[in-house]
């Protein structure tokens, strides 16, 4: 039988994604800021509605005062927001010492014309002043001392808050901080598994735990059935790809709950994992259409030559070099940005390719279902077509659907179905044919031999001889 290499070797996919691993972040921001700039953006994070979150910070400011920008001392001018109260305290600059270097507050969720954090963020002209005085909240720092605080209250709302962090110092045209952020939802008095968490990414833990587990428990049936495909001689190639993107989806989901037990425990997790986690779900992907487009052209199941393999490798590649590109997006993706995987264009263009690869899915199974006669063979191709052309428009469906709800619902609602749905995918496989018509569907013994031809050449009407009658100079009966 054809044996066939094309989806990438897991190490070289695994090599490409190590580039992204500097560029994670985690909801304890710890670094230096230093440079020319006098407004540099620190982090966000998603509150939820409860009112019990908090934040604690420790900034050391440095700054030479013999480079005081006197155009830049305003801050007398700066009026922040005092629409709600907080336990935050707000401070009025009427003194210009007081506020060698502030840290600011903004809330993207609650904004207005006074606060809006787009205009703040991606108006290059405006001045630190004109951005530091839309914040919502400002906390004044000293210089050469440790500002802490360990309980700064976030209030409570009715919709999940977005904020954001940065640190200026208008009066000044450079300076230093030495930085560290700690961002807790509520459960941060009980250590629950969710404090360290924003809002936006509760959930994500829950979900890999239980598809762990779904994936470990599928795991007993299958064995199952691989025993018995392999007992009546019926286990092809196609049958262990499929297994291999199932054990790659079922390492990702572990090495990913094993990052996120970590990070509710520290708010930092195991980059590295994460990385990895990535890396078995792309190489899964590639082998499971590789098998979806394998069946289309009925290898072992209609015929056991196996024809234009380089197909299958370029797509292989494409679709590995655009999961590339989304992960280069996510990883370049400006960190004040209220966006989540597929809403880039490198997303834009993996929903296409998936599109693509629909039609040429569905014109294969057409060309198969058209060569193939058996009666049971049919009818499993197609229930296969059904049901796998709904996987494949699942995703645009539900990612035109995901564009439609609030941020902080977007990426944990689109990964939650994707989730469900590559499994059920990899549950309704074993039924797609009746238990005593599987053995005969797999039965290579009475496959041909020969590759199966295009559509067209199959439609087309082959002469036939036409016998004359004996009057007409035909043969005699």
């Amino acid at each position: 039988k054809n044996s066939i290499n094309q989806s990438m070797h897991p190490k070289l996919i695994c090599c490409i994604l190590l580039i992204f691993l500097p560029t994670f972040q985690s909801k304890v921001f710890s670094d230096i800021i230093q440079g020319p700039n006098k407004w540099y953006y620190v982090d966000k994070f998603v509150y939820d509605t409860t009112g019990d979150g908090i934040l604690s910070y420790q900034v050391q400011i440095i700054i030479d005062k013999n480079s005081l920008d006197q155009e830049g001392d305003q801050c007398d001018k700066l009026l922040p927001s005092t629409s709600n109260s907080s336990l935050l305290t707000l401070v009025q600059c009427q003194n210009s010492s007081l506020s060698e270097a502030t840290l600011l507050f903004y809330n993207e969720t609650q904004t207005n014309a006074l606060t809006d954090w787009e205009s703040v963020y991606f108006d290059d002209s405006m001045t630190c002043e004109e951005r530091s005085r839309k914040a919502s909240l400002i906390v004044p720092l000293e210089k050469d001392i440790i500002n802490a605080n360990e309980q700064l209250g976030i209030e409570k709302s009715a919709v999940p808050n977005l904020w954001h962090v940065a640190i200026a110092s208008c009066r000044f045209p450079s300076f230093a901080a030495d930085i560290k952020i700690e961002f807790y939802n509520s459960g941060w008095k009980q250590k629950s598994v969710t404090y360290q968490f924003s809002f936006d990414d509760q959930g994500l833990l829950e979900m890999s735990i239980f598809f762990f587990a779904a994936y470990l428990l599928g795991g007993i049936p299958i064995a199952y059935f691989v025993w018995s495909f392999i007992d009546n001689n019926v286990m092809h190639e196609i049958h262990w790809m499929l297994l291999a993107s199932y054990f790659s989806y079922w390492l990702s989901h572990l090495m990913n709950m094993i990052h996120l037990s970590v990070y509710s425990q520290d708010g930092r997790g195991v980059p590295w994992l994460a990385v990895f986690s990535d890396c078995w779900q792309v190489v899964g992907y590639v082998i499971f259409i590789n098998v979806l487009l394998l069946i289309a052209r009925g290898w072992t199941i209609t015929t056991n030559k196996l024809s234009r393999k380089t197909e299958n490798a370029v797509i292989s590649g494409f679709i590995v070099l655009i999961y590339t590109a989304l992960f280069f997006s996510e990883s370049l993706r400006d960190p004040a940005q209220s966006s989540y995987l597929y809403d880039s264009w490198p997303g834009y263009l993996f929903i296409a390719m998936n599109l693509v690869v629909l039609g040429i899915f569905l014109h294969l199974l057409q060309r198969t279902y058209v060569f193939e006669k058996r009666v049971v063979k049919r009818n499993f191709y197609r229930r296969f077509g059904i049901i796998f052309s709904l996987w494949f428009l699942q995703l645009p469906i539900f990612v035109g659907i995901a564009k439609g709800i609030p941020y902080y619902y977007q990426s944990k609602v689109l990964y939650g179905i994707q989730w469900c749905v590559q499994f059920l995918a990899f549950s309704i496989v074993p039924f797609l044919s009746r238990p005593k018509n599987a053995l005969e569907i797999y039965n290579a013994e009475n496959n041909f031999e020969s590759r199966i031809p295009s559509l067209a050449r199959q439609m087309r009407v082959q002469p036939t001889a036409i016998e004359l009658p004996a009057r007409q100079g035909g043969r005699a009966a």
